[in-house]
């Protein structure tokens, strides 16, 4: 399903031909950090889910993120932000960018140093490290203070803290939409009749 949507909204990119393959390896990397999130397909004895809710869920808001946050731009994904990208601040003469990755996370006490050195790059070991980062982050956050309400899960994503940010409501609105466009649909089958049917009335 995951797949089937991100192909479906390839990524932001200057060569076509690249443009399907990186739209795979952020799909595998979605899914498969939301499966590991909700410990979906996991055995229990290995895996401690850490987001509250449904995979399809964890994978929207992984989505809704990356699209907001940096449009799947590929200089961005491969670590190569501009000027005034990806947080950037002046220190010393030189132009520092703090945050890094599609979702552009920030070195904090939830991102220890060995995953912020592991998650800067397109190919898929990269993009997998960054995914499952990021997935740690909105899950924190969804616990601590949005486990009920996706506006103020995606203000604390952006500002830190549980307090409502204005622009939370609109990506509110697209992760939602995310959310039923990942969830299988029951199918729905007419049932067959048992009646022998109606008959002519005999007058």
């Amino acid at each position: 399903m995951i797949l089937e949507f991100m192909g479906a909204r390839p990524p932001t990119m200057e060569d076509p031909k690249h443009k399907h393959a990186r739209a795979w390896r952020l799909a595998i990397s979605i899914e498969g950090a939301a499966q590991r999130a909700t410990c979906d397909g996991w055995p229990l004895v290995y895996c401690d889910p850490i987001w509250p809710g449904p995979t399809e869920e964890a994978a929207a808001m992984l989505v809704m993120l990356g699209e907001q946050e940096t449009g799947w731009a590929e200089h961005v994904h491969a670590g190569y932000c501009g000027r005034n990208e990806c947080d950037a601040v002046l220190l010393g003469g030189f132009v520092y960018h703090r945050a890094r990755t599609p979702w552009q996370l920030q070195k904090t006490p939830l991102i220890d140093d060995h995953a912020w050195r592991m998650f800067r790059g397109i190919d898929l070991k990269a993009t997998r490290a960054a995914a499952w980062q990021a997935t740690k982050v909105i899950s924190y956050f969804k616990r601590t203070c949005g486990r009920y309400s996706p506006v103020m899960l995606v203000s604390a994503y952006a500002r830190g803290r549980c307090k409502i940010w204005k622009p939370a409501h609109n990506r509110a609105r697209i992760y939602r939409k995310y959310v039923k466009a990942l969830t299988p649909q029951p199918s729905i089958s007419k049932p067959h009749s048992t009646s022998p049917g109606l008959r002519p009335t005999i007058l």
